[in-house]
């Protein structure tokens, strides 16, 4: 008998959809270079290995965080029945471990301050674990460039966009722009697809983005390859690299020898400024 797919699962994948759901052929991702974090290029051009970064080291202090509500005792509705549902959890839960945790009144744990803490702290802790690759749909934006690529001393990498379900690419999810603040509602212990909402869920100011994420954790029971910070791009393509305006001849010879000594063929283009607009051109590098 097929196991039904929980309708939160369901609706979490709706609301962010992947990639190849979207229609888009391709994404982008921005980067400084610097000889200094030599190994991380080398990693994703020879060793076809995308780092994922923890969200701590994010410039938006507000990505991957949340509020959790905590219910009020003399309204019965879905939330506190959610929280009832958590609580008979972690009792069954240290019940096996051979643990009995004292029964108590729902008021006194509801106004108990370390037991909102450890909800805090479990959803928190998966945070801690999860690492998270971000890519938008556009490789012209002076801003992402000016950012992201260290003020156009960098590169921008295209990534393919495929229907092969093992790649990379394929499965990062679009983010929403709200200005509703993230909320994962109760329960929680028993419902941790909410947890994934914070990764895919940004302000409104950050709209011009149009972003993506791929998102893992090497703890989780289903994933795809990966050596614990980065994901294996066996299934993937880069198809272009370019380089930044004022992308020093250096980096661009560091970044080419290291293209060579891997398993990709992209093409290389260099940027340009338009010479009487604000808008980024792109011609094929010649060394």
């Amino acid at each position: 008998m097929q196991r039904e797919i929980d309708p939160l699962i369901l609706q979490v994948a709706e609301d962010h959809k992947t990639a190849y759901q979207t229609g888009k052929d391709g994404l982008f991702r921005y980067s400084l270079y610097s000889k200094k974090y030599a190994y991380r290029h080398a990693a994703l051009f020879t060793d076809g290995l995308l780092y994922h970064s923890n969200p701590n080291s994010f410039n938006d202090p507000f990505d991957c965080k949340f509020h959790i509500p905590f219910p009020d005792p003399l309204i019965d509705d879905d939330n506190l029945k959610g929280f009832i549902s958590d609580i008979e959890f972690m009792h069954k839960l240290y019940e096996e471990l051979g643990i009995a945790l004292p029964r108590r009144s729902m008021d006194s744990i509801l106004s108990d301050a370390s037991i909102r803490e450890s909800f805090y702290k479990a959803i928190s802790g998966e945070y801690e674990k999860t690492r998270v690759c971000c890519f938008t749909s556009k490789n012209d934006n002076p801003l992402f460039w000016s950012h992201y690529a260290n003020s156009h001393k960098g590169y921008c990498v295209r990534f393919a966009v495929t229907d092969n379900p093992k790649s990379v690419i394929h499965n990062a999810r679009q983010i929403v722009y709200s200005e509703d603040y993230p909320t994962i509602t109760f329960p929680i212990m028993t419902k941790l697809v909410k947890a994934l909402i914070p990764y895919f869920r940004k302000s409104k100011e950050w709209e011009y983005e149009d972003e993506y994420r791929s998102i893992f954790s090497p703890h989780w029971f289903k994933q795809l390859e990966n050596n614990g910070e980065s994901l294996l791009l066996t299934n993937d393509k880069i198809t272009d690299v370019y380089f930044g305006v004022k992308m020093s001849d250096e980096d661009k010879k560091d970044v080419i020898q290291l293209i060579d000594d891997g398993p990709f063929t992209p093409q290389i283009w260099q940027t340009k400024t338009h010479h009487s607009k604000y808008e980024l051109e792109f011609e094929a590098y010649k060394p």
